[in-house]
């Protein structure tokens, strides 16, 4: 999914605002990843069904290496990490 002429500017909680352009999958998955961090379940279950399945990899685990060393975006990796503390605090009895 590339498009030379693709160009969008998407909210970003530490830069205000972010640029992505040439390649939509990137925008695509930002957007997903940001949704279901903050609790919209039918973006988790797109992202569980369509890409990145229903195990979770936090780390480059050498037996289960991640393609680029995983999410290279720490705005994101820290969104995504707090959802998944939350979500473990609110399934605690």
């Amino acid at each position: 999914m590339e498009d030379e002429n693709f160009e969008i500017f998407l909210v970003d909680p530490k830069e205000g605002y972010k640029k992505f352009d040439g390649v939509p999958a990137k925008a695509i998955v930002t957007v997903a990843m940001r949704k279901a961090a903050a609790g919209d379940k039918q973006w988790a279950d797109w992202l569980a069904n369509h890409g990145y399945g229903q195990k979770m990899v936090h780390s480059n685990d050498p037996e289960n290496p991640m393609p680029d060393g995983g999410v290279n975006d720490p705005a994101l990796v820290a969104e995504w990490t707090e959802f998944l503390k939350q979500k473990s605090k609110d399934e605690q009895p």
